[in-house]
This record gives structure tokens, C-alpha cells and sequence, in this order.
């Protein structure tokens, strides 16, 4: 069955410290217990990133902990400053570059329809161009999930409710994968 107990904590230290006593106090780690997931996350104003943290304490049925960490950054706030305005240039000539090549490789397609199937060279054009096309997508949906998520989790981002960065971290490692 699907349970389980949520503790946020705040930034206040004395009552963290508090709260992580009555847990140790009240046996909140039982025989029934399976995973215990800490997650955090840390922001760089200067840099505008933020670092998704997450350990995980496993309690498998045969005894013991397994533990495991994992980190990601995300750049939620893609268009802040000079050099992420180059960067959005810079992305928006890729576009632009992509379509003249699709274009081009059209036009061959549609002059020289068996010769041009049959030069290897020619099918890698078309698997880099559909790559493009899937990178170019994958950064579009990336940057409006991006938008939406600040939006409409600013106002919970000071206060003590749990804000999940995981949607983000699979969208943004599904894009970095992409352009790599």
C-alpha cells in the first residue's frame, strides 16, 4: 500500500533541530519503513541556477541502508543577462540554419529522388536534420515547462511547502541529452 509522511523543513536551525528530535524520539523509522527521500534545493542568484539535491535511504526487507545521491542543475530562469541573450541568438541562428538545410536537402530529395537514397552520406543528412529538429523541440518545451514552473511556484519557493524540481530535472536532462 502507498503511504508515507512528508516533513518540510525551514530555515530556521532551532527548529529543524526540534523536529528531527521528535522523529528520533517517536521511532518515526519502523520495520514497515522502506525509502526515506531528503530533498533540497539550492540557488545561485549570481549564476541564476538552482541545485536539485536528492538522497535516498533505502531499508531493503533483508536489513541493512542503501544509500544514494544524485544532483542536477537547472537554469530555470533561462534570459536573464548579456550572455544569455547571446545564447538565445545563438539558438535562434541554429533554427534558422536548421530550416535552410531542410530546405536544401529537400530539394535534393525531390531532384534526384533514387540517387539521393541511395549515398549513405545522404540518409546521415536526413537522421541530422530530423536530430535537430528534436533538439529544437525538446528546447522549446523545455523553456515554456521553464516559464510555467517559476510561475506558478514563485510564491511557494520562500515559504516551507514542498516545491518538486523532478518534472524539471527530466525535462531538462531529456534536452541536455538531445544537444549532446
Amino acid at each position: 500500500p502507498d503511504g508515507g509522511f512528508t516533513m518540510n523543513f525551514t530555515a530556521d536551525q532551532n527548529f529543524t533541530k526540534n523536529e528531527i528530535a521528535q522523529l528520533r524520539d517517536g521511532d518515526w523509522i519502523g520495520f514497515g519503513t522502506r525509502a526515506i527521500f531528503v530533498e533540497f534545493v539550492l540557488f545561485n542568484p549570481g549564476s541564476h541556477i538552482f541545485c536539485v539535491c536528492k538522497v535516498i535511504f533505502e531499508f531493503p526487507p533483508f536489513g541493512g541502508i542503501l544509500p544514494s545521491f544524485s544532483s542536477s542543475t537547472l537554469k530555470l530562469l533561462r534570459y536573464v543577462n548579456p550572455w544569455d541573450y547571446f545564447i538565445l541568438s545563438c539558438e535562434i541562428i541554429f533554427i534558422c540554419l536548421t530550416i535552410c538545410y531542410t530546405l536544401e536537402e529537400s530539394l535534393q530529395i525531390y531532384r534526384l529522388w533514387e540517387m539521393y537514397l541511395s549515398n549513405w552520406w545522404n540518409i546521415l543528412d536526413i537522421v541530422i536534420a530530423i536530430c535537430c529538429y528534436v533538439a529544437i523541440m525538446l528546447g522549446i518545451i523545455s523553456a515554456i515547462k521553464s516559464r510555467n514552473f517559476v510561475e506558478r511556484n514563485l510564491n511557494s519557493i520562500h515559504t516551507s511547502n514542498h516545491v518538486s524540481f523532478t518534472e524539471m530535472v527530466d525535462v531538462q536532462s531529456q534536452f541536455d541529452e538531445s544537444i549532446a
